[in-house]
């Protein structure tokens, strides 16, 4: 069975990159048919860290359930529940759009890859994907690849060309913030 999420999406949006937004704060609800228990995790956007960290997390056992013990909260997969639930409830913005999710740009794959590496609205896409895929603390390069289809060599030269074009960032820079620039 797979895992459910639900939650709130709290506070007010913060800019994280040119054209994403994402909700200062998260509460998330799991139900991980593993677990015994109800657990609520609640996150924060971090600007420093450029995503997502857990501020909290909440077991209780659930009804009829086992008790919490540290054996139930060893088998907790914190990153897996931020990164899945955070995308569930469309955390990341892109802004004039409303939820930014990659199942909305593999419908879009064919016309950004066929633009190519050379388009700069392909680039801005890299970076979005890239960038979202951070938010949420997923693997950004491997993003890239699924979404557009790419082969790991090709998604690569990709995510260089944007960042050669400054449309990706290190954690907690801007380009009107970073060294030298």
């Amino acid at each position: 069975m797979a895992v459910g999420y639900g939650g709130a999406l709290v506070g007010d949006l913060v800019e994280s990159a040119p054209d994403l937004r994402v909700h200062a704060e998260v509460e998330l609800y799991v139900d991980d048919p593993a677990i015994d228990a109800r657990i609520t995790l609640q996150a924060s956007y971090d600007l420093a860290a450029g995503r997502y960290v857990i501020d909290s997390v909440t077991a209780a056992r659930a009804d009829g359930g086992e008790e919490v013990n540290g054996a139930m909260l060893r088998d907790l997969r914190l990153q897996e529940y931020v990164r899945d639930g955070l995308t569930a409830l469309g955390a990341v913005e892109l802004e004039g759009s409303g939820a930014f999710r990659l199942e909305d740009v593999v419908a879009r794959r064919a016309d950004i890859v066929a633009a190519g590496p050379s388009d700069p609205d392909t680039l801005r896409w890299v970076a979005r994907i890239y960038r979202a895929a951070e938010i949420v603390s997923a693997r950004p390069a491997k993003a890239v690849q699924d979404a557009l289809g790419l082969t790991q060599p090709t998604a690569t030269v990709w995510i260089r060309r944007a960042r050669d074009r400054r449309l990706i960032f290190p954690f907690g820079f801007t380009e009107w913030d970073r060294p030298n620039g």
